[in-house]
């Protein structure tokens, strides 16, 4: 696995993010400084990919978020990208090409806010919480 490993504290919620690429890495590091921290038992837990794919910069980006959700997963793709989480909140983030900051909030960001913010998905069920 090649890239950054990040952890952050967001309120009680810890996120791991594994392979975070050079471009983004010290951006996102940057941008939740007051969230870095030591997280041992993650509520996610995400390897970062790069994925071959590429979209357009500019200032509007696609906002179109496809879903598939089943009962052992669910997963959201987007033209910048896509995640893909299970119930132990294990997931990957593939990361379309593009300019650095858009990869970073438009994919990072956007992916690691479904992840925790939208979806867990339970065993036996799927289950949308919400974490505020």
């Amino acid at each position: 696995m090649n890239g950054t490993e990040l952890s952050f504290d967001l309120s009680g919620l810890g996120l791991r993010l594994r392979g975070m690429p050079a471009d983004v890495a010290p951006s996102l590091e940057k941008e939740w400084a007051g969230y870095v921290a030591r997280v041992d038992e993650p509520f996610l837990d995400l390897l970062v990919e790069e994925s071959a794919d590429s979209f357009p910069g500019g200032r509007t980006l696609d906002a179109r978020l496809d879903a598939v959700v089943d009962r052992t997963r669910a997963r959201f793709a987007s033209a910048q990208g896509t995640v893909e989480v299970d119930a132990a909140g294990q997931g990957r983030v593939a990361l379309a090409q593009g300019a650095a900051r858009h990869r970073l909030f438009g994919s990072v960001v956007g992916r690691v806010g479904i992840g925790i913010f939208e979806v867990r998905v339970d065993a036996k069920t799927f289950q949308i919480n919400k974490h505020s």
